[in-house]
């Protein structure tokens, strides 16, 4: 590395811009300026669609679940074996209800240990 005569290799440190002839250090260089602030653009366009998709719901008389029927144990197990119903409830039984229902149906049954 080549350095000119009137300047110390320490010099060479200093970041300058050349203009005009060789060795004439003009302005330091402008400081680097900071990398902009990361902006995460697509949970930007999640969080704006979520709130569209609440302020619509909230406004087309959306409602929650209603709370399930009280589980008559006795008219489950008659609807599911008997042969005028063809296994069909008469309404929506809640999934872990069912399986509660059939765990203790087969336990009695022996058929599950």
């Amino acid at each position: 590395l080549l350095h000119p005569p009137h300047m110390s290799i320490d010099d060479t440190a200093a970041p300058y811009v050349l203009e005009g002839t060789f060795g004439q250090p003009a302005e330091p260089a402008p400081p680097s300026t900071a990398p902009p602030e990361y902006v995460n653009e697509g949970l930007a366009r999640w969080n704006a669609g979520r709130q569209a998709w609440l302020e619509q719901t909230k406004g087309s008389g959306a409602t929650t679940r209603p709370r399930p029927k009280d589980l008559e144990v006795d008219e489950v197990i008659e609807t599911i074996f008997s042969p005028q119903f063809g296994g069909k409830l008469p309404h929506a039984i809640p999934l872990p209800q069912m399986v509660d229902l059939m765990v203790d149906l087969w336990e009695a049954d022996g058929l599950f240990d």
